[in-house]
């Protein structure tokens, strides 16, 4: 591995550490739930606390309609290290909150965080990166994710038997997150700026001088080439243009690929397994103790797929990716309907595997693979634009998946809660066979060329 190969991998790593940040944020809260429930004098089927769980949600919405115009305007940078500053302020509000409204301000400003983070990691890192090794870099982000959601779950853990106070253990978990704010806030200031993002500004200069560190003078000229290619042929700059555009009939195929992968990732119930995963196997006749254990078990699966992801979404491709882990998620979600269906405290270990087969096919599909193809699929000059409204959709699908998924449970039963999702999941399928196009080994301006021909 050249040097140019270990600065690439360096602030890619390094711009993917919101990614472990907002993973920790999405799931510190399936182990205060508890406690802060209390705290705060909720109960389990209540709007309210189902609100509190989700409005992180909520505020990610709105970070991901700003994420777009924010670092168009500003530069990819900056604006992560405002996501960087906003997880850290955050994490101190909920962790000192002393109601339930300044708890909720505190988990909507995390939110907005994580709506920056979440849609500009990615983007930033496909910009940066070589086409062969875009793919396994933008998993990086995803990487990130789930390990800040296993630190999340193991630290619930350890705090939950260090900290046995009710009344205290839940700010622990909570303000704990403060620490990585600051490594990344820092870390922040030493990446370059996105060479795509500089020559969007007429910084051609240091464009090229970016480039050159990436992949050499050879890399550099021909992906300079490329990109001032691409935005020549388009000026269009605000915001309503964009929008004309972007809605535009030449674009259908990239917005049936974006809006239906962005709601198809939450339709899975992914975020109300996330947030939930100590409730729900407690359910199944697991202790609290054990139930904790388990969501420490979820989040090492959810590492290691992830890992085995990244070395073959550029070997294999995210096409047979998707359709071998939908396909596992698929059959997984449908034997844990079967599974709580029959008495569950006979069946509590089948559903953990069953629960473990789901994260396992997420995290070589729909979890690592769609936002790639989110960082790929999008023009140069729309893609600011572009990742901010498929985001909004994937925030609102979350978000509505997990503020109703508690009630979802009293209504319809956990059976049938876990049949709605499989359903999901086979249509899912199907959409990846009709839609979906392969974009491995290709740059990002051969993307966009192919898929507006397409239409």
């Amino acid at each position: 591995m050249n040097s140019k190969s270990i600065y690439t991998i360096t602030i890619a790593f390094t711009a993917a550490i919101g990614g472990f940040l907002l993973g920790f944020d999405g799931s510190v809260i399936s182990g205060a739930a508890p406690f802060y429930k209390t705290f705060f004098h909720l109960n389990d089927s209540s709007f309210l606390f189902g609100f509190s769980v989700s409005c992180i949600i909520w505020g990610s919405v709105f970070g991901n309609l700003f994420a777009g115009k924010l670092s168009d305007r500003f530069g990819r940078k900056p604006v992560l290290i405002l996501s960087a500053l906003l997880f850290l302020i955050s994490s101190l509000i909920t962790a000192l909150a002393g109601d339930i409204t300044v708890f909720i301000i505190g988990r909507i400003m995390a939110g907005f965080a994580v709506g920056i983070a979440i849609l500009l990691a990615p983007v930033y890192i496909a910009e940066i990166s070589p086409p062969g090794q875009r793919g396994w870099l933008v998993s990086f982000n995803q990487l990130l994710i789930v390990i800040g959601l296993s630190a999340a779950y193991f630290s619930n853990y350890v705090i939950l038997n260090v900290v046995h106070d009710p009344l205290l253990n839940w700010r622990w978990m909570l303000g704990i997150e403060a620490f990585p704010s600051i490594v990344y806030f820092l870390l922040l200031f030493f990446i370059p700026e996105s060479p795509r993002w500089l020559m969007m500004k007429n910084k051609d200069k240091k464009a090229i001088h970016i480039l050159s560190l990436i992949g050499g003078p050879a890399h550099s000229v021909k992906e300079y080439e490329e990109i001032k290619g691409s935005l020549a042929h388009h000026k269009s700059t605000t915001i309503v243009v964009q929008a004309r555009e972007f809605f535009s009939s030449k674009m259908r195929l990239i917005l049936i690929i974006g809006f239906g992968l962005a709601i198809f990732q939450q339709l899975s119930g992914i975020n109300a397994v996330l947030y939930y995963a100590p409730m729900i196997f407690e359910s199944a006749g697991g202790g609290r103790g054990s139930a904790f254990i388990q969501a420490v078990v979820l989040g090492i699966v959810f590492m290691v797929m992830t890992i085995g992801s990244m070395f073959f979404i550029d070997r294999l491709g995210r096409r047979p990716l998707l359709f071998t882990g939908v396909g596992i998620m698929a059959v997984s979600l449908l034997l844990t309907g079967l599974a709580f269906r029959a008495d569950v405290h006979t069946n509590s270990r089948l559903i953990l595997i069953c629960i473990l087969g789901f994260i396992a096919g997420f995290s070589i599909s729909l979890g690592p693979v769609m936002w790639a193809i989110f960082s790929e699929i999008f023009p140069n000059h729309l893609r600011g634009f572009a990742i901010s409204a498929v985001g909004v959709a994937n925030s609102m699908s979350s978000f509505i998946v997990a503020t109703f998924f508690p009630l979802q449970l009293a209504r319809f039963g956990s059976s049938n809660t876990y049949f709605i999702y499989a359903g999901f999941m086979f249509f899912c399928l199907w959409f990846i066979w009709k839609y979906v196009m392969e974009t491995k080994g290709k740059s990002l301006e051969e993307i966009e060329n192919q898929l507006i021909r397409a239409k």
